[in-house]
């Protein structure tokens, strides 16, 4: 029928069996013609109805646009002509077969169809369409044989159809312009991101990253260099749909649980043994010791929780995107076993010599379509493979601090912040790598089966030796991932033990910068800004003196403050604020004592009465306890610290704070002038705006630091301490056994070539049985060399690899622990982390496995070339190019690669900053309703984060589709040269040059990203080189030691000791000169910010002296280690810090006392009482940083640890700020007996608790402007005359201190 329409054979093989082979052109004009327009009206309303849907703004007409829709236009025109040249030459006898008038009648239909496609990819971001792309490349393809055929026809003087050929010929040519136009790519002004706006062509082939690589290779990116990512994998976008599929998940987990549940409770019901009830006592001893036997034993692994769900909801999440790489590892999987199909052919076409040279010629084709189409699909896979992966990392990581966020407190208590860093860290890392490997679970399965399947076909029976060896194999892989998965279980736990103790030796190092008043004055600020109807105030004034405390009192908290008309609930231990509340509630044990006015409490004498006689001052004619009321026009001016004293970046952010305040305020109709007024009296910030309209900055006032981050080639010195620490013992013997390998598998592939070759000194049946057992016998031996010598290596590696990451870690950790407070200052917390997450679990696993490879991959280019060459010496001509192109690539590649990478590392420490700072300040965010906005700034850490790790993992698969290009291109030409030569090739040397060149394009690409891998990964131990070299303080031990016993006396001298937090500030301490005598008991006061913390930390050398020296008991403490002084010296600081473990590990961590020491110590703090009554006693776990116990009974741990010690010099620094007036008086009785042989200095905003020393010191802007004993000072109407006022004492009697 065909033939009749054609008027012309459509299909006869004879065409094909000949030199000069062709197709018939009836065949051309029809199947080839009709493919692609059937390809284009197929999927045409698709694409319609797509766009329909998904239609955005209409975009500006652009040049390109106009010359793709000219150029279709002219395609429309050209078929109207042949049309009309058709109806001309048609005389009505039909002559003119009816293909001539279809074809045209086909493509005027086609071209108005792709001129409104074209248009309507204007409602699009991607003007370009996928299928009109595939559409030109297919016509580009089909239309190929017609254009050769009607040039034969031409030069074999055929001119018949001149006219139409010449139609054809200008077609042909404007399909070929098209094509060529639609690579190129159209922005779309709606986004700045051009893998959303790059053409199909750009698409698969990368080519839209061609600008970011050129811009990094000229100089270094940066954060704004790199565009923002697609809504649709942001991180908002992604976690709403994890929720929605996680709901449902979740619920059918819990109900699984629930019927497991129900399942044990029934089989523990038949189980149990009969003569036992639940009634039956048994001594709480043996409960304890049973309670921590099931937990040593059992390490939590049974917990009954909903299981499974996690995956599942994962996969629904992204099941698109999975699935669309499914296809593409199948396509080349499928791919993948035709290049031996290929091969086979081309090696029987050199054997043959009657088999026509265009055979060959197809065949090379065939190989390099094959290959390109592996590559494409392959590349694209990976892509998609690596978004699926960094969209799972998000998701978790997002969902992660999400669950933080709402969890409850008893849930908070079972995971530590080391431990839900690792989830965001590590594990979500290692998710992100799943995904990359998960599609091996089928694809090789499927690689085996074909595998066996060809290799039946081969060999035959033979081939069941091979599959026998894999099957004994599996059980042991079996036995093998078991016990890796164990290792890998344990060893996730030692990695959240590990930053768990991390995490929590940075609990205590940041804030230091503040003083506890200053944190809480800021805290209370924060509070006020919120203008919320009721206050939950829990003890705002405990770490501020007196005459700041009855300032934020009267301005702030009390009857005439900003508060005034909100409802306030005041927690407190300053009695002498309690006449001015409106009603009091006293507590103990949990219950209600009494409540009522404080005249009614008064009158009732109870045991509010009982409290206040016994510490307050009574004076007046009813009793009442009185508060200094001095006029409110007192001097304020004090209460603004000296421009040294403000903490970085305070100033600009009062000024802030206060307008948003006046904004705040005025919106509510309980705000009025006056609030404004006495918040303005009260900050006095007119010194700070005068700061601002002269715009001068504070020194040092950029407190925290932007991260550095290194730009250009990593540092040759930087590779030498990897090595280093590797061990150049173990890096020699690893490559002589690598080399061993490769020179093993030279010898038992050239082995192999000459036992083919007996094949023509001997047949089948004389073969000799001692030629064929020297023959297996070498190559056994060989091949066992080879498994013997990569077993060695990959064992010393593995060491090698992991005593370089212990040893970096080791210098990361001692470097840190001896870094400064300055350091600490500047530096957030995440970033610390992030060095002993991300980079060292780059350098514990990513980092090995790049090296290991490369030295693989380059001692396997080694081994193919010296193969090759010896073969075919011509073959080098070929190597030099391509070894100059790969350079080339590598050279331009890597420095983009290299920086991406850095700003991942870079990126990545703010979320896990932010997210510790999150966990710890959970109780603010909530009470202050302010998770929305964290949850944002989480958000926008990540996209950012991930806008970095996108733009790398697409410049790897631009790396990558360009080697594999020219890789296919050196198969290519070298299958060209075999059939040009094939009158001088043995088919058995084609088999062998093309496999090798197979082989060693595959390896030099692997090798070009084996070194990228490394230069980039190699970032990770530059990171931790970086915190390996932060500056020290003084040596912990110096040759200098004090003498045994020392100090024996506790004598304490200044000598115009000066001190400053960082060099670029001003003196906090100056001029400080006193002596404190042996056991002397020393009262430090001073208004916040005066410089009594300084005190403390110059005397434990945190902050080294700018000036003067501190003696002890005759030596210079500057003079020795900070071991030898640190652990003479017993500090109960301000923040009591405790570690997660037990209440005993945290008394006595190196066990240097017995239980009886403990349980005195812990009377004496007045804690006996509570420990005892706690189920594990001494063994109970404390929480981390101590969360499941209140502050004041932290501090009462600290002095318990501070009595167990026994140290000389003890120093308190607000150590009873927290706890209840009756508490700190049993605190004082107990250091007064029991530190009586001691040298005492104690920091205190309370002056009753200094009111028993022997002197006191008083500060005031870093300076002593009194010293002397209470009874002095108390006679001079000095500064601490003023604040014992205040706190109502005029004489050391007013106390029962």
């Amino acid at each position: 029928m065909l033939e009749k329409f054609c008027n012309s054979t459509f299909w006869n093989s004879s065409f094909l069996d000949s030199p000069e082979a062709d197709l018939p052109l009836c065949f051309e004009q029809t199947v080839l013609v009709w493919i692609p327009l059937g390809f284009l009206w197929l999927l045409a309303p698709w694409q319609l109805l797509h766009v329909y849907r998904s239609k955005i703004k209409r975009s500006s007409i652009t040049k390109l646009y106009l010359a793709k829709q000219v150029l279709v236009g002219f395609l429309l025109i050209l078929a109207a002509i042949e049309l009309v040249l058709v109806l001309t030459e048609d005389s009505g006898q039909a002559t003119v077969p009816a293909i001539r008038y279809t074809n045209p009648s086909l493509y005027l239909g086609t071209w108005l169809l792709v001129l409104l496609l074209q248009h309507s990819r204007r409602w699009c971001m991607q003007k370009d369409s996928w299928f009109l792309s595939v559409f030109w490349i297919l016509s580009v393809v089909c239309g190929v044989f017609q254009f050769q055929t009607l040039i034969r026809m031409l030069l074999n003087g055929n001119n018949s159809n001149l006219a139409y050929s010449c139609l054809f010929f200008i077609c042909y040519a404007l399909h070929v312009l098209i094509l060529i136009l639609s690579a190129f790519s159209e922005k779309d002004d709606s986004s700045n991101n051009p893998s959303l706006t790059a053409s199909f062509l750009s698409s698969i082939t990368f080519s839209w990253y061609d600008s970011t690589v050129l811009k990094g290779y000229k100089q270094p990116l940066t954060l704004e260099d790199v565009w923002d990512i697609d809504e649709k994998i942001k991180t908002k976008t992604l976690i709403s749909k994890f929720e929605k599929h996680m709901a449902g998940e979740l619920q059918k987990a819990r109900k699984a649980v629930q019927r497991r549940q129900r399942a044990r409770a029934q089989g523990e019901s038949r189980d149990r043994l009969p003569g036992l009830n639940k009634n039956q006592s048994q001594s709480r001893d043996i409960l304890v010791l049973e309670e921590v036997k099931k937990k040593k034993k059992k390490s939590g692994t049974t917990k009954n929780y909903p299981k499974a769900w996690l995956v599942k909801t994962l996969f629904k999440t992204f099941y698109v995107i999975f699935l669309k790489a499914f296809v593409l590892k199948l396509v080349h999987d499928l791919f993948m076993f035709l290049n031996p199909q290929l091969l086979k052919l081309i090696i029987s076409f050199a054997n043959n010599r009657d088999t026509y040279v265009w055979t060959g010629y197809l065949y090379s084709v065939l190989f390099f379509v094959v290959a390109l189409i592996q590559s494409l699909c392959l590349q694209n896979y990976f892509l998609l493979c690596f978004i699926l992966g960094v969209n799972v990392r998000s998701t978790i990581m997002a969902s992660v601090y999400k669950k933080a966020l709402t969890l409850s407190n008893q849930g908070r208590k079972q995971y530590t912040i080391g431990e839900t860093v690792n989830l965001m860290s590590v594990d979500a890392q290692k998710l992100m790598d799943v995904t990359i490997f998960i599609h091996l679970l089928w694809s090789n399965v499927l690689q085996i089966t074909l595998s066996i399947y060809f290799l039946w076909a081969e060999l035959g029976p033979s081939v069941l030796a091979g599959v026998g060896v894999m099957v004994l194999l599996i059980p042991i892989n079996g036995i093998l991932a078991t016990k890796s998965r164990a290792i890998q279980v344990k060893n996730m736990k030692n990695k959240d033990e590990r930053l768990k103790t991390m995490n929590e030796i940075l609990s205590g190092i940041k804030g230091i910068n503040l003083s506890g008043g200053q944190k809480q004055r800021i805290s209370l600020a924060r509070a006020t800004y919120q203008n919320s109807d009721i206050y939950v105030l829990d003890d705002p004034l405990s770490a501020v003196d007196a005459h700041v405390g009855k300032h934020i009192f009267n301005k702030v908290l009390g009857p005439n403050g900003l508060l005034k008309d909100k409802t306030r609930l005041l927690i407190t231990h300053s009695i002498h604020f309690l006449p001015q509340v409106d009603e009091i509630v006293v507590l103990g044990n949990g219950t209600i004592l009494e409540k009522g006015p404080y005249s009614t409490l008064l009158a009732n004498k109870g045991v509010f009465a009982k409290i206040l006689k016994t510490f307050t001052k009574q004076t007046g004619p009813e009793g009442e306890a009185t508060v200094n009321e001095d006029s409110e026009e007192e001097d304020d001016h004090g209460l603004m610290p000296s421009m040294e004293e403000i903490p970085e970046e305070v100033a600009s952010l009062t000024m802030k704070r206060e307008n948003s305040l006046h904004r705040t305020l005025s919106r509510s109709s309980r705000s009025s002038s006056r609030h404004r007024k006495s918040l303005k009296n009260s900050l006095k910030t007119q010194n700070v705006n005068t700061l601002k309209e002269e715009e001068e900055l504070v020194k040092g006032q950029k407190l925290i630091k932007k991260e550095s981050v290194q730009t250009g080639k990593v540092k040759l010195a930087i590779y030498l301490k990897y090595l280093q620490a590797m061990g150049w013992c173990l890096i020699f013997f690893i490559i002589g056994a690598y080399v061993t390998n490769s020179v093993a598998y030279i010898g038992s592939n050239l082995w192999l070539s000459a036992w083919t070759n007996d094949s023509k000194t001997y047949n089948g049946t004389n073969y000799p049985a001692s030629q064929r057992d020297l023959r297996v016998g070498v190559y056994g031996a060989l091949g066992v060399a080879q498994g013997v010598s990569v077993l060695l290596a990959n064992l010393c590696s593995a060491y090698a690899s992991t005593h370089a990451s212990s040893i970096l870690h080791q210098q990361l950790l001692n470097n840190i622990l001896q870094a400064p407070m300055s350091f600490f200052d500047t530096t957030p917390t995440g970033r610390i982390v992030n060095r002993f997450a991300g980079d060292i679990s780059m350098v514990d696993d990513t980092l090995p496995m790049s090296l290991r490879s490369w030295i693989l991959c380059f001692l396997g280019i080694i081994s193919t070339l010296v193969m090759i060459c010896t073969a075919t010496p011509i073959f080098v001509i070929v190597i030099i190019p391509l070894g100059i192109i790969y350079t080339s690539v590598q050279m331009f590649y890597v420095a983009t690669s290299r920086q991406l990478k850095r700003l991942d590392s870079v990126t990545r420490s703010p979320i896990y900053s932010h997210f510790s700072e999150t966990v710890s300040g959970l109780s603010i965010i909530r009470a202050f309703e302010h998770q929305q906005r964290f949850l944002k700034h989480n958000e926008v850490g990540i996209d950012t984060n991930q806008k970095c790790v996108f733009s790398w993992i697409v410049s790897n698969r631009w790396l990558a589709i360009r080697l594999e290009l020219v890789g296919n291109l050196i198969v290519f030409f070298a299958s060209l040269m075999m059939v040009i030569y094939r009158a001088t090739l043995s088919g058995d040397t084609v088999g062998f040059v093309l496999s090798n060149a197979l082989n060693i394009t595959q390896t030099l690409n692997w090798l070009v990203r084996m070194t990228s891998e490394i230069e980039t990964n190699i970032v990770a131990v530059e990171r931790i080189n970086e915190y390996i070299k932060v500056e020290n303080e003084a040596p912990w031990v110096t040759d200098k030691r004090p003498p045994p016993g020392w100090p024996s006396k506790g004598e304490i001298r200044f000598n115009n000791y000066q001190v400053r937090y960082r060099p670029e500030l001003d003196l906090v301490l100056n001029g400080i000169t006193c002596d404190i005598r042996s056991t002397e008991k020393i009262g430090v006061v001073g208004r916040t910010g005066a410089g009594k913390s300084s005190l403390t930390n110059a005397l434990f050398r945190i902050l080294e002296a700018a000036g003067g020296q501190i003696i002890i008991d005759g030596v210079n403490i500057a003079s020795i280690g900070l071991h030898d002084l640190r652990e003479k010296l017993t500090i109960i600081p301000q923040d009591p810090i405790l570690f997660s473990g037990s209440l005993r590990m945290n008394l006595d961590p190196f066990n240097n006392h017995s239980d009886e020491e403990i349980w005195k110590a812990l009377e004496l703090a007045h804690l006996k009482s509570f420990v005892a009554g706690l189920q594990l006693g001494l063994s109970h776990q404390v929480t981390e940083a101590g969360d499941n116990l209140s502050i004041g009974q932290r501090q009462l741990l600290c002095l318990a640890r501070a009595l167990l010690r026994k140290s000389k010099i003890l120093i308190m620094d607000e150590a009873t700020a927290a706890v209840d007036i009756e508490t700190d008086h049993l605190i004082q009785m107990t250091i007064q007996k029991e530190f009586s042989h001691c040298t005492t200095i104690t920091i205190a905003h309370r002056l009753h608790t200094v009111m028993d020393s022997d002197r006191i010191m008083v500060l005031d802007k870093g300076k002593i402007v009194e010293y002397g004993t209470p009874d002095e000072l108390l006679t001079n109407s000095g500064p601490f005359y003023l604040m014992a006022k205040e706190a109502g004492i005029e004489n050391v009697n007013s106390t029962s201190f």
